[in-house]
């Protein structure tokens, strides 16, 4: 699956090798005809699953998980960046629009640095990684 491209095959927040898929829009309980909603763009690869592990963290908490891109708010396109244990990366398709791939953002690139930065320090002082 593409979405777990971006994290090398690792969950995006711990790295441990047990990978869901988090839908960053979220698809809706009913599903969506959006086509947007499938590519691997909307998608990043938390461990875990809706309850536990960092996608469980991502559910629970909506507002770390949005600064952080795991989430994208109504607007954000799917290039918005996003953070793994590697840094920040984004989607991006701008040499063949059915090929997505994943690269490097500079952080000072980013809108909303100190927020972003200050949702990786809390994400990382958690005191589990929700097991």
């Amino acid at each position: 699956m593409a979405i777990y491209t971006a994290g090398d095959h690792r969950c995006i927040g711990c790295g441990r090798p047990d990978l869901t898929a988090q839908h960053r829009h979220a698809r809706g309980m009913g599903g969506s005809r959006d086509r947007r909603l499938g590519l691997p763009a909307n998608g990043v690869p938390p461990c875990g699953h809706g309850t536990a592990g960092c996608h469980g963290w991502t559910e629970h908490h909506p507002i770390g998980a949005t600064l952080l891109g795991w989430r994208l708010a109504t607007g954000q396109p799917l290039k918005a960046p996003f953070w793994t244990r590697f840094g920040w990366r984004r989607w991006t398709n701008d040499d063949d629009p059915d090929f997505w791939a994943v690269a490097y953002v500079d952080h000072d690139d980013l809108d909303s640095l100190a927020s972003r930065l200050a949702a990786v320090d809390t994400f990382r002082a958690r005191d589990t990684c929700w097991h």
